[in-house]
């Protein structure tokens, strides 16, 4: 009996004490999870942790999205940290494979992800659009026309999107128009090519479509067209999948 009760204090500290898993990118979250034999995902070890436990990451890019879902308490929190000494990155971006030339500093691939956002490395690059944008501009005024004195409500007039030479229709027109508060997006119809006018479906009360003075000092912006990739780093996706990327320095890489 007494060799029993000894038996069962050595184990009892270790059934209570916190436990520690580990990640590495080159683990396999068939693992165990130890420092020997770490699991590949984040995730996967953070849906083991309870109250009190620790993940330790190792250094490396991470693909994924994380959520804790358990939570800890003040005397017995839930940590995940970087291993001593390591750099870890969680990147929410998914690799483009597959370029190849189209022509005129142009690449091309296909792919079945929906995005608003690329990236060359950690360089954000820019959607085509009209004017051009600097993607360090996106937040100011720069990369915006210019209405002509002729706009007015529903209707912008600009001589310098007739010089474009794209059939815009199609394209997303981004309308800071009106009172100015804030911005609407409406998909172009009913433009023909070489117009200086570009219609455009907005509803608002009385006070603005009968004050005329509200249209001249208008600001707006076009993207979602093929035709407008004309600088280095700027891109298009199409509704097939097409991914065009005009790069006049290198080819991207996989």
């Amino acid at each position: 009996m007494f060799r029993l009760r000894l038996f069962f204090a050595c184990l009892l500290p270790f059934a209570l004490s916190a436990a520690t898993v580990f990640i590495s990118p080159s683990g396999d979250d068939a693992n165990p999870g130890t420092l020997a034999q770490p699991f590949r995902t984040i995730q996967h070890g953070v849906n083991l942790l309870q109250p009190g436990d620790t993940c330790f990451v190792r250094g490396g890019t991470y693909r994924e999205a994380v959520t804790i879902a358990k939570k800890g308490t003040a005397g017995k929190p839930i940590r995940v940290r970087a291993y001593p000494g390591e750099r870890v990155l969680l990147d929410g971006t998914e690799p483009i494979t597959g370029w190849r030339p189209a022509g005129k500093g142009l690449y091309a691939t296909k792919t079945p992800l929906k995005f608003e956002q690329l990236f060359a490395g950690e360089q954000m690059l820019t959607e085509a659009r009209w004017p051009n944008c600097a993607p360090d501009r996106i937040l100011t005024r720069d990369g915006w026309a210019t209405v002509g004195p002729k706009s007015e409500y529903k209707a912008i007039r600009d001589p310098e999107l007739a010089a474009t030479g794209i059939d815009w229709n199609g394209a997303t027109a981004i309308l800071n128009v009106a009172h100015q508060f804030w911005s609407w997006s409406r998909t172009v119809e009913g433009y023909e090519k070489g117009s200086d006018l570009l219609p455009y479906m907005i509803t608002m009360n009385e006070f603005h479509t009968k004050n005329r003075n509200w249209w001249h000092d208008d600001f707006y912006y076009l993207m979602g067209k093929r035709e407008a990739l004309d600088v280095d780093g700027e891109w298009h996706l199409a509704t097939d999948g097409t991914l065009t990327l005009m790069s006049s320095k290198a080819a991207p890489a996989d």
